[in-house]
């Protein structure tokens, strides 16, 4: 999907945590995982239980093992819808998606 024919709601959906809501450079990861996550005063902390999480962030691995936050799911997402969007930047990137493991086999 070419970035020019997404509308501005579909931009922030994908690439919500990018700067101007465009895609990263792809070539800059090796992969791309999904995590629950959970806001508190401190800030946010990825890595959460299902039981535990407020939204999902999608966030791209780099060779060193650095990860940056790609796109964060609405508050109250599903993981299935989470997972989606995960695999719908997948296919965008041409990348691999992961699960965080804490979230392995909570995946119907």
């Amino acid at each position: 999907m070419a970035q020019a024919s997404m509308n501005y709601d579909e931009k922030l959906r994908l690439f919500g945590c990018c700067t101007n809501l465009a895609p990263p450079d792809w070539s800059g990861f090796d992969y791309l995982y999904l995590s629950a996550v959970c806001e508190t005063d401190e800030g946010c902390t990825s890595g959460q239980t299902l039981a535990n999480a407020q939204f999902f962030s999608v966030y791209g691995v780099d060779h060193h093992g650095q990860s940056e936050v790609i796109t964060d799911t609405p508050d109250g997402a599903t993981l299935t819808e989470a997972w989606d969007l995960a695999n719908e930047l997948g296919h965008i990137s041409g990348l691999r998606v992961d699960l965080c493991r804490i979230l392995q086999g909570a995946l119907a």
